[in-house]
């Protein structure tokens, strides 16, 4: 490269000084060099890729984002196919309810862990099958599981334990009933089961029973407004 540089001033007739040729000389060299290592690494990272893509295997960035997008995509897939899961069990459950297979729908309820999915309206179906069939234990777990039971579900357990024999406990649930800070406020129908059930035992206990009750309603109706004015029948 100098003797090149010499030559070609020397050609067009311009005197060199020295001391201006080796700078120059040395700034071309640095120049030249750190051409060519640029060159030589961008030809190994270009093989390397290439080797890379040609063997299927993905550069870091690829692998991370394939690698999130498999996470995603399976956390996604299990959350979908445990709702499909708990649809399924729900539908089945359904159909033994509404067949009349109560017992069978309430072990399957059980076992598939669907007593937080029930709704008050399938509680009440599976208590008033219970009553049915005399099973007031039963009746009354299923009442228990309900987290906020509703005037249907009150007066279903409540007539269920007064039309067997039960008014006592009865009364304790309509008591519950009438302390409960829900919207819905017992009705005639809540209190008619356990009034009948105190006079039918024919004793003098139950007609004091009968009576207190019958007081009470007119107490609330006079104070509160509950619709439970007594009547006639």
């Amino acid at each position: 490269l100098l003797w090149q540089t010499i030559t070609m001033a020397s050609n067009l007739r311009i005197r060199i000084n020295m001391r201006c040729i080796i700078p120059i000389t040395c700034l071309l060299c640095l120049l030249i060099s750190y051409v060519n290592t640029f060159t030589v690494t961008n030809n190994v990272c270009h093989h390397r890729h290439s080797k890379n893509h040609k063997h299927g295997i993905p550069s870091f960035f690829a692998l991370h984002s394939s690698t999130s997008g498999i996470s995603n995509s399976s956390t996604n897939s299990s959350l979908t196919d445990g709702f499909t899961k708990k649809k399924k069990a729900m539908k089945a459950f359904q159909k033994l309810l509404y067949c009349n297979k109560f017992n069978e729908a309430e072990e399957f309820l059980i076992q598939n862990d669907l007593t937080s999915s029930c709704s008050v309206m399938e509680y009440t179906i599976l208590m008033n099958g219970f009553v049915k069939e005399g099973n007031l234990l039963k009746a009354y777990d299923n009442f228990a599981r309900i987290a906020e039971p509703d005037l249907t579900a009150f007066n279903s357990i409540i007539f269920g334990l007064a039309s067997h024999g039960e008014p006592e406990k009865a009364e304790i649930l309509l008591r519950r009933f009438e302390e409960t800070s829900s919207k819905e406020r017992p009705n005639e129908y809540s209190y008619k089961p356990v009034l009948f059930a105190h006079l039918n035992t024919n004793t003098t206990a139950g007609i004091k029973r009968g009576l207190s009750l019958l007081y009470r309603m007119e107490d609330l109706h006079a104070r509160l407004g509950h619709d439970i004015k007594p009547k006639l029948d």
